[in-house]
């Protein structure tokens, strides 16, 4: 089986690398053998491998454009996740962004940037840095191993304004969610607890009372008769409300949590009308 798995590996190398090589379209994709530096607009049509040995660096204020599909795939090999794009790091990336001029990686536009490239892969003597960057629209999380500062996030659902998409919810280094504001800064747990709603307080006691009855109903039936147990175990179906309850306030919690980001998003905007947005 070992044997067997380790063909497979060899095998989908040497394709990968045959794509790279006969890939003659737009932009880049396939394997970076050598250090190379991206600076400005770049175009990621498909599928990168750093190589061993290369590193990637990736200057402040770089712009890189994700295609929807991964250019090199082949009919008869998935490569990488539903043909999304990933870069796959066995050398070294180094994404240099900056606060001020952040390292923006965005799914080429078709209506929603939100889950459309598969993101970054870490390989075993691999090394990521970054500083700095937006990876908007990455299904993955950034790997564990990666050296990552606190100006480095995911954002995993955007909200559309005019021609421009603006960050609304996603990740920061540590995997941990988090909200924006529509330019890109963090809103601070405090602002969201204080415009949240009160769905949680309707949600479970109503779940619990639902609960409550139908309990009550299936009471007055004889399934008493049929249950061959202690009455102890059987009265334990009137504290069925208890956990419902609970469940409903926690999904009312979820949903009480976003309408609070978003209320203190749509603030925001009322009060900075004419911000540049960073998308």
């Amino acid at each position: 089986m070992k044997i067997f798995k380790y063909a497979v590996t060899v095998c989908v190398c040497a394709w990968g690398a045959a794509g790279a090589a006969d890939y003659d379209g737009p932009g880049v994709a396939g394997t970076i053998a050598e250090d190379t530096t991206w600076a400005g607009d770049v175009y990621l049509a498909g599928d990168l491998l750093i190589a061993p040995g290369a590193t990637l660096t990736v200057e402040a204020g770089t712009r890189v454009t994700v295609s929807r599909e991964d250019a090199l795939s082949r009919t008869f090999v998935k490569h990488g996740a539903n043909y999304d794009v990933e870069v796959v790091v066995a050398g070294a990336l180094k994404i240099s962004g900056a606060r001020e001029a952040p390292v923006i990686f965005i799914p080429e536009s078709d209506g929603s940037p939100d889950e459309t490239w598969s993101g970054f892969e870490l390989k075993k003597g691999g090394s990521l840095e970054a500083n700095g960057a937006w990876l908007v629209g990455a299904r993955w999380p950034l790997p564990s191993a990666a050296a990552l500062s606190e100006d480095v996030y995911t954002v995993v659902d955007t909200r559309k304004s005019a021609s421009a998409y603006l960050p609304y919810r996603g990740r920061d280094g540590t995997g941990k969610g988090t909200y924006f504001y529509a330019d890109g800064t963090l809103i601070p747990k405090e602002v969201i607890k204080a415009n949240r709603g009160y769905s949680r307080w309707i949600i479970a006691p109503s779940a619990a009372f639902l609960s409550l009855v139908f309990v009550f109903f299936a009471s007055l039936g004889d399934i008493d008769v049929h249950i061959k147990t202690s009455e102890f175990i059987v009265n334990l179906r009137w504290f069925v409300p208890i956990p419902v309850f609970a469940l409903g306030y926690l999904g009312g919690n979820v949903i009480d949590t976003d309408w609070g980001a978003r209320r203190a998003q749509n603030k925001w905007l009322k009060e900075h009308p004419d911000f540049t947005p960073p998308f």
